[in-house]
């Protein structure tokens, strides 16, 4: 979607994964190890960054920094996530 322009639908597409690693049941998440919870982080890292990114190119840079900042949450030393926060400031 986003090689063709369809931030829209990228960004739709992109914020519904969010959603499906962020409100995973407890029981579920309760039972991941300390390596799957490593790496839901840095997926959750990704995709907030790739939201910020659909955004930029939607110039709705405000939502676009809040994603940032959410992917810093997970992945606190990350230059991309500064960088997009950059641009969209």
């Amino acid at each position: 979607l986003c090689e063709e322009g369809e931030w829209s639908n990228a960004k739709t597409l992109y914020a519904r994964c969010i959603g499906i690693f962020k409100n995973m049941p407890k029981p579920q998440k309760d039972s991941l190890t300390k390596e799957m919870n490593e790496k839901r982080d840095e997926i959750l890292n990704i995709l907030n960054l790739n939201v910020a990114q659909c955004l930029l190119k939607k110039n709705m840079h405000n939502d676009a920094i809040k994603h940032c900042k959410e992917a810093l949450t997970y992945v606190k030393h990350n230059p991309k996530a500064y960088y997009r926060m950059s641009i969209a400031y």
